[in-house]
C-alpha cells in the first residue's frame, strides 16, 4: 500500500490564487482560505539544489479535507512546473502526516516516487520536515509527507473550526504571514 495513512489535504495549482480561492467558495462551499503571499521557508531543496520558486499559498477547509492553492510567480524550475510546464492548472499532490517520517520517506522511493522537493525548518507555519515524491504515475500527482508535529495539527484545528463556524461570506480571503 502507497499511502497508509489518511489523506489530509488536496492541492492544486492555480493561475490566479484569488480567483481560485473564490471559486472554491462558490463552487463547495470550502473557506474562508489563508492566503500566504510569496511564501518564504528557511530551507528549500528542489532535486537537491536550493529553490528559487515564487510561490503563493492559500489553504482552506472544503467539508473535512484541507485544500491548498498554490499560484508560482516566476518560471524558475519547481515541482509545480514539472506538472504544469507551461503554466498550466489543475490538481498537484495529496498531503499527509506522518510521526514516521524517515520511514515513510524510505518507503516510497523504495515504491518507485523519487524524492523531488524538501523543505526544513518551516517555523511558525509547521516546524516539520515535508518531502514531496512524485508519483505521477500511481496517483496522478505527487505526494507530500509531512512529519507530523503540534504546530502544524494546532493550526489544521484552527482553520477547521473557522471553516466551521465560517458564514461564507465574511473575510472569505485572509492574510497571514
Amino acid at each position: 500500500m502507497l499511502i497508509n495513512k489518511p489523506v489530509r489535504q488536496f492541492a492544486y495549482v492555480v493561475r490566479d490564487i484569488e480567483e481560485a480561492c473564490h471559486h472554491w467558495i462558490n463552487v463547495f462551499g470550502a473557506g474562508p482560505f489563508f492566503h500566504v503571499p510569496h511564501l518564504k521557508v528557511a530551507k528549500q531543496l528542489y532535486r537537491g539544489e536550493p529553490s528559487r520558486e515564487d510561490s503563493s499559498h492559500a489553504l482552506g477547509f472544503c467539508g473535512n479535507i484541507n485544500i491548498q492553492l498554490i499560484q508560482q510567480h516566476n518560471d524558475a524550475p519547481s515541482m509545480y512546473r514539472d506538472m504544469y510546464p507551461d503554466g498550466g492548472q489543475g490538481f498537484h499532490h495529496m498531503m499527509f502526516f506522518t510521526d514516521e517520517f524517515e520511514f515513510d520517506r524510505s518507503r516510497m522511493v523504495e515504491n518507485g516516487c523519487p524524492v523531488v522537493e524538501e523543505i526544513f525548518e518551516q517555523g511558525k507555519h509547521g516546524g516539520g520536515r515535508i518531502a514531496y515524491v512524485d508519483a505521477r504515475d500511481k496517483v496522478g500527482g505527487f505526494i507530500e509527507i509531512y512529519e507530523d508535529n503540534p504546530v502544524i495539527r494546532e493550526l489544521f484545528a484552527a482553520w477547521k473550526a473557522e471553516h466551521d463556524r465560517w458564514d461564507r461570506k465574511t473575510d472569505p480571503i485572509r492574510l497571514i504571514g
